[in-house]
């Protein structure tokens, strides 16, 4: 639920380091305004404040070790006597309370393919998602892609109780790469077939989420996985190593949607845990709504660049949309919504003027009125290099989505009636961003695009920092779901 102060910043310059000591030295006073808050309003619940040089405090919280910077080109302490910097996120206390019950199946990929490096970091994953992710409340599942499970949660799901968690980590680091090899689509069916046995006999209820780790080396496949859509099924991928191109050789076929996430740093992965625990909340907390009313609501959560803090809430915008752009025949017997992608641009446009923050990316996250997720798509801003206009080019990539199951049938279609940006390399990054094939396009002085879902409720946008997004081998990436 927040972030901690920039330990990358490499070079730091005096007067920065000025502003994060004097901001820091403030922080008892504002540590003493929440507790003062506290014994006067009682309705008051979870508190932080934030600088903008990124130093963050949550109260209550736990002292965290205030993190090391450079200065030429040599690594030493910040010296903050008397001083502590907080980041509750690393605390058990916090990740317990702030998240709400889920299931997790681990996939982990130990093939022969595996260099001893990436094996080693594969291990320190599985380790951070035990204890930064997973909590008592949740039910857990792991398997290897030779087809191995810990024999304490064999062909089975279980609740992640501390001592079954320890069993279960013991377990794994033992564990050395396999001389032997598996068809990969028979091991995620199976972890599918057990989260589903796991839910229909009431072990669990959360959200479900299927996460493969691997170094990205493989043979294109796929796999077809049926889950139901009624409380939420996300597929991710963690990569680890130098390869990065794990989801643009995996098709799957599901309900879910598909994330790469650099996992090779514990700062980027406790803000990953993070941002599952939101989500977590979030389509807990939207399945109960079940609205029948024609409205879409979008929200945009920022992440600050340089900084590893929870997405939260800055905007939310509902409307009721109709805009019949399609014969009513071709979309037969299906109750659809039609959402307007312009709309919802100029609504984001004008919230990231409005608190002057320079958003470089953000998700797109369209979800069903079931709880099914329909659609995962990113975008980027980019400024316009063309006369002298200051304003920003709105680049994003789509995809078109055929979902099964529920009251997901016959689904709908992201159609795209885009141009190709011809003067795209003139752009800030010199380089085109390429998904299956290339297509851009300027929503600023585009006529014609629409996107048209069956029960849809909500659309939820979520910026990212744009340096985890350099490009498609090195970020997150569109997927057919």
């Amino acid at each position: 639920c927040g972030f901690y102060p920039p330990s990358y910043y490499e070079n730091l310059t005096e007067s920065v380091k000025y502003t994060l000591l004097q901001e820091t030295k403030a922080s008892g006073e504002w540590c003493s305004a929440l507790k003062r808050s506290t014994s006067s309003n009682l309705h008051l619940g979870f508190r932080y404040f934030s600088t903008a040089s990124g130093i963050f405090t949550s109260y209550p919280a736990s002292s965290w070790t205030f993190p090391l910077v450079y200065t030429a080109s040599e690594l030493y302490p910040v010296k903050l006597p008397n001083q502590k910097i907080f980041d509750a996120r690393r605390d058990q206390w916090f990740i317990s309370s702030s998240s709400l019950p889920k299931d997790i199946f681990l996939v982990v990929d130990n093939s022969p393919s595996l260099d001893s490096n990436s094996w080693s970091q594969m291990q320190t994953t599985v380790s951070n998602i035990l204890r930064y992710l997973i909590t008592p409340a949740d039910t857990v599942g792991l398997i290897l892609q030779d087809g191995r499970q810990p024999p304490c949660a064999s062909e089975t799901m279980v609740i992640a109780t501390t001592e079954m968690i320890t069993a279960i980590a013991s377990w794994f680091e033992a564990l050395t790469v396999s001389s032997g090899s598996s068809f990969l689509p028979n091991i995620l069916q199976t972890a599918c077939q057990q989260m589903s046995d796991a839910r229909n006999s009431n072990l669990s209820s959360g959200p479900q989420y299927l996460i493969f780790i691997s170094d990205g080396i493989m043979k294109k496949f796929e796999f077809t996985c049926k889950q139901q859509p009624t409380n939420g099924f996300l597929f991710i991928t963690l990569s680890v190593g130098n390869q990065g191109n794990i989801l643009e050789q995996i098709s799957c076929l599901s309900n879910g949607m598909w994330w790469n996430v650099p996992a090779s740093t514990l700062d980027m992965f406790v803000e990953f845990s993070s941002f599952i625990r939101d989500f977590t909340r979030y389509i807990t907390a939207t399945e109960a709504l079940n609205t029948t009313d024609n409205a879409t609501s979008v929200s945009f959560l920022p992440v600050r660049p340089r900084s590893f803090n929870t997405p939260r809430s800055l905007l939310t915008v509902g409307k009721s949309i109709f805009n019949q752009k399609v014969s009513p025949a071709r979309f037969a017997g299906v109750a659809a919504l039609d959402v307007d992608i312009n709309d919802i641009v100029s609504s984001f446009l004008q919230a990231r003027a409005s608190i002057d923050l320079s958003f470089e990316s953000f998700i797109l996250y369209l979800k069903g009125r079931a709880g099914g997720l329909l659609c995962h798509s990113w975008g980027k801003i980019y400024p316009k290099i063309i006369s002298n206009s200051s304003e920003s080019r709105f680049v994003m990539a789509d995809n078109i989505v055929e979902l099964e199951g529920s009251d997901l049938v016959s689904s709908g279609i992201f159609r795209r009636m885009m141009r190709e940006y011809q003067g795209f390399a003139s752009l800030q990054r010199h380089r085109y961003v390429q998904f299956g094939e290339k297509i851009f396009d300027d929503f600023q002085t585009m006529s014609y695009f629409w996107t048209r879902f069956p029960s849809m409720d909500f659309v939820l946008v979520s910026v990212l920092p744009g340096d985890y997004i350099k490009d498609i081998e090195d970020g997150l990436v569109l997927v057919q779901t």
